[in-house]
């Protein structure tokens, strides 16, 4: 049974050397450090290490046992990587990756708690705020493309929740946006 253990180990290393190949690199310097020879335990060992450093990984195993609300939890990794504090630059922020991670992995985690980026967004910054958001980055060349692909997610979010244009005037929603809706 541990030959399969061992086995299977390699097999994973082997397959996503790429993926965590950088990290591995940092830990390894050569094989034959771990005890003359390649020792499969060690390289097994690190490339789990490597692969449990990512961020988005530790955000999900600090909240996943914590939080029962999806968009608290989302809510919660949104302020501890401080882009609660980023307002109108958001999409501009280097840690928004770590978050869109995290949102990726806690939705393949939790198959029947997903909650979309403009949910957890819309439950922080409610619909004017992240629509003056959005108007900002499409302003952006580096972040027009996500801005528009959150635009119509939210736009999709209004629908599914059958808000009227005139329930969202009354948010004082950009009208830019609004315009976009009527249609629909």
């Amino acid at each position: 049974m541990r030959h399969l253990v061992v086995m299977l180990a390699l097999v994973v290393f082997v397959t996503s050397v790429g993926v965590a190949s950088t990290a591995v690199e940092n830990k390894l310097v050569t094989p034959e450090s771990a005890v003359g020879s390649p020792d499969i335990l060690v390289l097994a060992r690190l490339h789990t290490e490597a692969q449990h450093d990512a961020p988005c990984v530790r955000f999900l195993r600090t909240h996943k046992s914590t939080e029962n609300s999806e968009e608290r939890a989302a809510d919660n990794v949104l302020k501890a990587l401080q882009l609660h504090k980023s307002g109108n630059a958001l999409l501009n922020n280097p840690q928004l990756s770590v978050w869109m991670g995290y949102m990726n992995l806690f939705n393949k985690v939790n198959p029947t708690k997903k909650t979309s980026m403009v949910a957890a967004l819309t439950a922080h910054y409610g619909d004017q705020g992240l629509t003056r958001i959005i108007e900002a980055a499409k302003k952006v060349p580096t972040t027009s493309t996500m801005a528009k692909h959150l635009q119509t997610e939210q736009i999709q979010r209004w629908m599914a929740d059958k808000k009227t244009p005139e329930a969202l005037e009354s948010e004082q929603v950009s009208a830019v946006c609004l315009d976009i809706f009527r249609p629909f």
